[in-house]
């Protein structure tokens, strides 16, 4: 018989790779999803200084949500880098 043994290692990974990975790939789709919609509004409604305000404001949030998931997956790597970097993320 097999007995399986969670060490700290081991719930490590699984925690990156099953919850932390996607949910960050989900939010990077999301936020680039965002980003090019504030681009696609820009270019519909160029001539609307109101829709051209909405839009600005759909690039801006799009680009700090891109920079603030860049900045979490750095983090994460950089944690990861000192407790040693043997987890595999």
């Amino acid at each position: 018989m097999g007995t399986s043994v969670l060490t700290g290692e081991k719930i490590y990974q699984n925690f990156m790779g099953g919850f932390v990975n996607p949910l960050l790939q989900i939010g990077y789709v999301l936020t680039f999803t965002y980003f090019l919609y504030g681009v696609a509004y820009y270019l519909w409604q160029m001539n609307k200084e109101e829709a051209r305000e909405k839009a600005r404001l759909h690039l801006l949030w799009g680009t700090i949500g891109l920079f603030i998931m860049f900045s979490i997956n750095g983090i994460l790597k950089v944690l990861n880098s000192s407790v040693g970097g043997f987890f595999g993320y």
